[in-house]
């Protein structure tokens, strides 16, 4: 059952209007009650989900990828134009794999591996920054500069290696090494940003819908046991779609995938994942969890993750301050037509503005303190040294924290 209790959730169905009554009759008669947008505090039962999670929990995996579930969502695929087939949903296989991880300054953070690519952003980021004197306040003129330096000489680089390829990984552990770290660090104290520098080529996927939906959440119990996971269908409502009789709503994450650039990792083909910005995260110190943390909202989870993760660990402001205050991106120039910027929410004081943009950066103020449209809300868990835990829920967007 979805709840639509509160306005921000209201929003984002709004927002999504056009392709809630574009002709899936499925997706209207789940979301579009008596064909209306759901009133706040309403519930939207979903007793076709309920029963394929039923399924899914009495079948296992083949009451899944095998049956009538899997045929509902290849005849849907079909009837669109899509190429699904049942052996696709059959040869499916969850993949178990080893996560990313690298030290800063006394701690090891571990992170989602590729086809995703968070971790192969901001991880190299921090190492760039790792011996850098930054000062608090983060949001300085002279940080965010910094920052953004780094940024700029990282993101070239990470956004080439990452996809589901064998090479992938390899490539990013090579991103992180202490040679590779030394060269970025002398290129981000070398460039300069340039506020009319252009996208340069259109080799990689972009998505920059103010409706990515994607969820992030960490659970920890009294075992140890901690699970800090990110899901997405990609944009609101992934593809519009929901088989008849599953209750499941079709992702579009096939967007997410190169098709111009047939050399690079993340171009399409059969049986790869497409590669994703998210980046689930736990922070250990001696062996033991300190932090698990993440957050949703496409392009800008790395550098949301960046900020919280640097101010938190470098810095050693208190986690509820790192995580609201005012949230900054830095964006690459995805079309031919547009420029990269250096975002911010409308917070950010003006002095430290007209600074930056000074200093050659296109600043751009996208919304209004903690609106969440284009700054997804962070949801973590501290492990405290007196063996309390804290949850932290950024209002940002619907974000709940709870204990038991």
């Amino acid at each position: 059952m979805c709840s639509s209790d509160l306005p921000k959730s209201r929003d984002f169905f709004e927002e999504q209007i056009k392709k809630l009554r574009r002709g899936d009759t499925e997706l209207a008669r789940l979301y579009l009650p008596g064909g209306q947008l759901p009133a706040v505090g309403s519930l939207l039962p979903n007793e076709d989900l309920a029963r394929t999670m039923e399924r899914l929990a009495r079948e296992g995996r083949d009451g899944f990828y095998r049956g009538p579930v899997a045929a509902a969502m290849v005849e849907a695929s079909r009837k669109g134009g899509g190429v699904l087939t049942l052996e696709d949903f059959a040869r499916y296989e969850a993949r178990v794999v080893e996560p990313i991880q690298t030290t800063f300054r006394g701690r090891t953070i571990v992170c989602a591996p590729p086809p995703t690519g968070g971790a192969a952003l901001f991880l190299p980021i921090m190492k760039v920054l790792e011996s850098d004197p930054l000062t608090a306040p983060l949001r300085s003129v002279a940080n965010l500069d910094r920052i953004g330096r780094a940024w700029r000489a990282v993101q070239s680089r990470s956004s080439a290696i990452v996809g589901d390829a064998e090479s992938a990984r390899f490539a990013v552990e090579k991103l992180l090494a202490s040679d590779s770290i030394r060269e970025l660090r002398i290129r981000a104290a070398t460039e300069k940003p340039d506020a009319k520098k252009k996208a340069a080529s259109l080799d990689e996927p972009f998505s920059e819908s103010l409706m990515a939906a994607t969820t992030h959440f960490a659970v920890a119990d009294r075992h140890g046991n901690i699970v800090c996971a990110t899901q997405s269908q990609s944009l609101h409502f992934g593809a519009g779609v929901v088989p008849p009789g599953t209750g499941v709503v079709m992702n579009n994450s096939m967007m997410n995938f190169s098709t111009t650039n047939a050399r690079g990792p993340n171009y399409v083909a059969a049986g790869k994942r497409p590669t994703s910005t998210i980046g689930p995260t736990i922070v250990l110190r001696g062996g033991r969890p300190v932090l698990a943390v993440g957050v949703p909202g496409s392009s800008r989870i790395p550098t949301a993750l960046l900020q919280v993760l640097y101010d938190r660990l470098a810095l050693g402001r208190p986690l509820a301050e790192a995580i609201g205050d005012t949230r900054v991106h830095f964006q690459s120039a995805l079309r031919s037509n547009e420029q990269e910027a250096l975002e911010a929410e409308q917070s950010l004081p003006a002095a430290v503005a007209t600074a930056l943009k000074e200093r050659g950066w296109n600043v751009v103020l996208r919304e209004p303190a903690g609106t969440g449209k284009h700054f997804g809300g962070v949801n973590a868990i501290e492990f405290n040294a007196d063996g309390s835990l804290t949850g932290y829920a950024d209002p940002r967007r619907t974000n709940a924290a709870a204990g038991y």
